[in-house]
């Protein structure tokens, strides 16, 4: 009998350290997402607002894809693609702005905002065709907000390139779908 019990309790503790292995030590945030799981290419729509002298023009960039990356810390890497957006027949300064590739690094989340934030002004340049003319730029004012629902991600930017008039304001709205094989 005193076997029996022995061999029971034995077991049970198995069966607890397993139980207990697989369900602790989660101390990550719950709010904040599984990185792991954003990580990937995304198809999208990028529609670019400019605010200046009172006015506004809009362009889209259709069908661009943006690449985020999780560094080890959690947080993520955004890679913009080359946009095009054509603002012909607005009436605006500027006809055409053709964008070059550029990574905003080390995004981290924020769980006060519950998205991925960072203020990257002064750290990144991109080299820009304006109306024909082309130059690299230093993004002298540049937030960026990244937030996930389940496959889907929408990343908010604010920016302005170095030279920019200060009433002018640029803001590009991404809204795009995880691809799930390249």
């Amino acid at each position: 009998m005193k076997k029996i019990v022995s061999a029971m309790l034995l077991f049970a503790a198995m069966i607890m350290s397993v139980v207990l292995t697989s369900c602790g030590g989660n101390n990550d945030d719950p709010n904040e997402p599984s990185t792991e799981s954003l990580t990937g290419s995304y198809m999208g729509n990028d529609a670019l607002g400019i605010a200046f002298s009172g006015k506004t023009y809009s362009a889209t960039a259709g069908g661009v894809k943006y690449t985020i990356s999780q560094n080890k810390d959690g947080s993520l890497n955004v890679t913009f693609p080359e946009e095009n957006f054509d603002f012909s027949g607005q009436g605006s300064p500027f006809n055409q702005i053709l964008q070059g590739s550029y990574v905003v690094k080390n995004v981290p989340f924020d769980t006060a905002k519950n998205a991925y934030y960072l203020d990257y002004g002064g750290t990144v340049r991109v080299d820009v065709t304006l109306n024909g003319t082309k130059a690299n730029y230093e993004i002298v004012s540049g937030v960026l907000t990244v937030t996930f629902n389940g496959s889907n991600v929408k990343l908010v930017n604010d920016y302005k390139y170095k030279g920019m008039p200060p009433a002018l304001t640029m803001t590009s709205t991404f809204d795009g779908v995880k691809i799930l094989k390249e």
